[in-house]
């Protein structure tokens, strides 16, 4: 009988690859093929796949799989699972005319012109004017503050109206509590059915608080600047106002601004304060035409 490679047989009866026998074989501490010529002859099993090697086909096929283990590819580690962060929804848009609703509970009334920004969870409206009716749900997390040009409402969880024209803004309560903080004046803590009008600065106003401060020269000059800004040119406030800032000038230091800002003041042709302004410019030096 022709003898036959044991691990032949074994790639045969394993389907193992020529390479994997050849690195099996070249593992081996007997060269099988003298082996197979010096060993006795034995029975012939009865089974369809003869060896005389039982021992050695075992060795061989534990081997062959060591081999085929190691020369595997190793597997490439799973990637870890990217957790998704949710964002707030992002708010920058004007508002239009009608019912607008924000997730997850802001729902506005629309009669007027404004802006909305910030976040659905943080959001802050910039009302110009008209009527704006606002409705923030108490149970969901959410703050909403709506801003004018008379002042600001905080609130969280409520139900009122905003309504900003040229005399201030007006701000009724209707459910919840909010919190007003006025520009100009006292603000208020409302409670259901209360309002209250925050009046927005007039160059009297402004003249008023202008008064009040001529100790604090820093302060005084930031509140005459404000007031001309709103005053009528050639007005008896705006003189007057005039006069404050060259004062505040002047107790600040700053002697020379304040010498030009009369001096400008009397080249103009209406000088309802003329008498008062002159008499600034002399204390600093300068002549009256």
């Amino acid at each position: 009988m022709t003898e036959q490679d044991p691990l032949q047989l074994l790639r045969d009866a394993t389907q193992a690859s020529d390479r994997d026998v050849d690195s099996l074989r070249s593992r081996l501490p007997i060269d099988l093929s003298t082996v197979a010529d010096d060993a006795p002859d034995l029975p012939e099993a009865p089974s369809a796949s003869p060896t005389r090697w039982p021992w050695l086909l075992v060795a061989a096929a534990a081997l062959l799989a060591v081999g085929a283990w190691q020369l595997a590819p190793a597997p490439e580690p799973a990637e870890e699972p990217v957790a998704e962060v949710a964002t707030p929804q992002a708010l920058d848009r004007v508002l239009t005319q009608g019912v607008v609703e924000f997730e997850p509970g802001i729902r506005l009334v629309v009669d007027g012109t404004g802006r909305i920004e910030g976040t659905a969870q943080n959001a802050v409206v910039h009302w110009e004017s008209g009527r704006l009716d606002v409705e923030v749900d108490p149970t969901a997390d959410v703050r909403l503050s709506v801003r004018t040009d008379s002042g600001e409402v905080d609130v969280l969880g409520t139900v009122f109206s905003v309504t900003q024209d040229p005399d201030g803004m007006v701000v009724a309560l209707d459910r919840g509590k909010v919190e007003v903080r006025c520009e100009h004046g006292e603000g208020a803590i409302l409670m259901p059915t209360q309002s209250h009008t925050c009046r927005p600065m007039t160059a009297g106003k402004a003249l008023n608080e202008a008064n009040s401060l001529r100790d604090d020269p820093a302060a005084l000059l930031e509140s005459a600047e404000r007031g001309l800004t709103l005053a009528t040119a050639g007005s008896a406030i705006e003189g007057e106002l005039l006069v404050r800032r060259i004062e505040a000038l002047q107790g600040l230091g700053r002697d020379a601004e304040a010498l030009d800002e009369g001096l400008r003041y009397l080249k103009r042709d209406q000088q309802p304060r003329r008498d008062a302004v002159c008499a600034r410019v002399q204390e600093l030096g300068g002549a009256c035409e």
